[in-house]
């Protein structure tokens, strides 16, 4: 087997800092952005939270079964890491750039790129933590990789709370998002697929029992 590198673990902490970036900055933000900059009333964006929870209660069992139903050349959860990263970038910018449209053409589009948003996230982070089981039998190294996934999870709640919000916000409570937001999911692209170089590990032992 593989010796673990400092490398993977860090690659693979990289994945959850790019994932809680985004969350933490929907989870802190994105209501206010909803009613107090897109003009979408709070009985609407209640409407569009509830039927994305709705949508996650189908999403995540379904997306664990096709994981588990999944076997390719570049393993189980790989391809959908690597597929989802872009779209996961796409639809973190969407979703803050409403359109000026009618009410009803607002709440519509917020409703359609927040579920969009909710499945893509799913779609990459339920492969991205099934990647945990497949990287060591060893019981010690997946603690220490799952230690680097909690580092990175932190990390991210930190920079979209302590510094990527704080450098938007400007004193009429606007953001500059037509700057700030294609970086952030630029940013965001590069640390999901970087976690992409811990799976590969994963093939070169899964290979090696094969045989």
């Amino acid at each position: 087997m593989n010796k673990i590198t400092m490398k993977e673990k860090i690659s693979y902490g990289f994945g959850d800092l790019a994932c809680n970036t985004l969350f933490t900055v929907i989870s802190s933000y994105l209501m206010f952005f909803y009613t107090d900059i897109a003009g979408i009333g709070l009985a609407a964006v209640g409407t569009i939270m509830l039927v994305s929870r709705v949508v996650d209660a189908v999403t995540d069992p379904l997306m664990g079964n096709i994981v588990d139903r999944t076997n390719t050349k570049w393993g189980k959860a790989r391809p959908y890491v690597l597929w989802m990263a872009v779209p996961f970038a796409i639809s973190g910018v969407l979703m803050f750039t409403v359109p000026d449209l009618s009410s009803q053409g607002k709440f519509i589009y917020a409703l359609i790129t927040y579920v969009l948003f909710c499945v893509v996230y799913t779609a990459l982070n339920i492969p991205y933590t099934t990647m945990l089981s497949n990287l060591t039998d060893d019981s010690g190294a997946r603690l220490s990789f799952n230690m680097f996934k909690m580092i990175g999870s932190s990390a991210g709640a930190f920079i979209a709370s302590g510094v990527t919000l704080r450098s938007w916000a400007e004193p009429t409570g606007r953001l500059d998002l037509p700057e700030q937001l294609p970086c952030m999911a630029l940013w965001a692209l590069c640390c999901s697929s970087s976690a992409l170089r811990t799976q590969r590990n994963v093939l070169c032992q899964s290979r090696r029992r094969s045989h």
